[in-house]
């Protein structure tokens, strides 16, 4: 550990571009500690000792720097160090010399509109920041509530309030007629939620009679400034005039599966979905996994050069990629799908991303799409002259397919079911059930407790199951 002399050395010489790379480093840490404390190997704990360290040194550095201006340092002592370094660092005074620049630059003015091609008129990091500031507050006890959290939860309870009472109706309406045919959620989309289908207007509409008449029983999933679930549930909210709920997604699900995977297993496994949608949205999915290992193995090689180590260490230190045929073969057995249809999705993906999205939508078969990039296995345009493109399978070989296929549906829903009630339970187990039955009614107690033990039963059930299966006894 560095000591205060050489962490009050390093501050005072940071950049604000450098003070934005530590900002970020430090809540990529933290996802990675949390990410590591959900796992059950010895190896976890380790790991999240070291990113422990790793956060507690990145925010002492943070604190110094902040030490150095007024106003940061004012900051530091209702937002705490990392928030306020983050804000001196992304906002320029000379160039928002007012608070209305400041709020239109962090992209909250609801006025401002990011048109498609165009640069993002705000900045998406402070936005984040902003978001996080709120967060805080909300999340503060009422006993050890700050002044800001105490005006938050004031304004809260007007804002519910007239929510319920049906005020913000018009203003929801209004924003709904704005969004036209492409949906304005407010905020951007994560790429890997917005794979899925939107609910057609008589699905959505009886959604909104729903939410109106029960309220919005499910909370809209966010994580750093992006939705991540809940589309559907905050289209319906705005056409029904309620104000819709969100939560931050880590406090939704603590087990052990990374953000992209568990959108999926909420998403893809939740719909009728064709073997064409499951292959392109499971090809996105990969590819996106790949961009984000890449954009953090360039995030810790910045980290190896700020270290002092004048270059960064290139070569063969990084496994090399998995054959393409490899790729192909894997993701055609997760799937459950040919091979063929898997290259096809990866050439397409290669090629045209958002024309693989318009498959996983259902939007585009597979084949048709296949057919508009050229060179992808198995398009028309690939056949020699006076040939017929190969001939289907024939239908026993389907039925194979197909029940091969269902089945491997079946492993992964039970591997995600599981992974899920691992998680929440986990996260059960660590709450402080005194502060929550001081939180709530008696009536409240007693309906979680039945719902307890009823989950217990039917987990207990399907335990019972699989033990017979393997001709074994509780």
């Amino acid at each position: 550990m560095e000591t205060n002399t050489t962490i009050d050395t390093a501050a005072a010489a940071l950049t604000t571009g450098e003070a934005r790379f530590l900002v970020n480093a430090y809540y990529e840490a933290r996802d990675r500690r949390k990410a590591a404390a959900s796992q059950t190997a010895p190896i976890a704990d380790w790991l999240g000792e070291r990113h422990r360290a790793e956060e507690e040194q990145i925010r002492r550095t943070l604190e110094s720097w902040t030490e150095t201006m007024p106003a940061a340092r004012w900051a530091k002592g209702i937002v705490g160090p990392v928030i306020a370094a983050g804000l001196a660092a992304h906002i320029d005074i000379s160039r928002c010399p007012t608070v209305g620049r400041i709020w239109r630059f962090a992209g909250l003015d609801p006025t401002q509109v990011w048109a498609k091609g165009k640069k993002c008129p705000w900045n998406a990091a402070l936005k984040a920041l902003c978001w996080k500031i709120g967060e805080a507050f909300a999340k503060q006890p009422p006993d050890q509530a700050h002044f800001y959290a105490g005006l938050y939860r004031q304004r809260k309870v007007q804002e519910e309030a007239a929510n319920e009472a049906g005020k913000f109706a018009r203003q929801a309406a209004a924003k709904l007629q704005l969004a036209g045919d492409k949906p304005d959620y407010g905020m951007p989309v994560h790429p890997v939620c917005d794979l899925f289908p939107l609910m057609d207007k008589a699905s959505l509409a009886g959604l909104a009679a729903d939410i109106r008449a029960n309220g919005l029983l499910h909370p809209i999933a966010v994580h750093e400034g992006q939705l991540v679930d809940g589309r559907n549930r905050l289209l319906a909210c705005r056409e029904a005039g309620i104000e819709p709920r969100f939560a931050e997604w880590s406090r939704i699900y603590q087990g052990p599966m990374p953000l992209a995977r568990w959108i999926w297993s909420v998403n893809g496994e939740r719909r009728h979905l064709s073997t064409d949608q499951i292959t392109a949205a499971q090809v996105a999915i990969k590819a996106w996994e790949e961009q984000e290992a890449a954009r953090q193995r360039q995030i810790d090689a910045g980290k190896q050069f700020h270290k002092g180590r004048g270059k960064v260490v290139t070569g063969r230190s990084q496994p090399l990629p998995e054959a393409a045929g490899r790729v192909r073969e894997k993701l055609a057995q997760e799937i459950g799908v040919s091979q063929r249809k898997v290259g096809q999705a990866l050439a397409i993906q290669k090629a045209d991303p958002e024309l693989l999205k318009q498959v996983a939508q259902g939007k585009l078969a597979l084949r048709e799409a296949a057919s508009q990039v050229k060179g992808t296995p198995g398009s028309l345009a690939q056949a020699p002259p006076g040939e017929l493109p190969p001939a289907s399978a024939s239908a026993p070989e389907n039925t194979s397919k197909r029940r091969q296929m269902i089945e491997n549906a079946a492993k992964r829903r039970m591997i995600d079911g599981l992974s899920h009630i691992q998680g929440a339970c986990r996260g059960l187990s660590r709450l402080d059930l005194s502060a929550v039955l001081n939180a709530c009614t008696e009536e409240e107690t007693r309906t979680w407790a039945v719902i307890a033990r009823n989950a217990a039963r039917e987990l207990r059930a399907v335990a019972s199951k699989l033990l017979a299966a393997l001709g074994e006894k509780e």
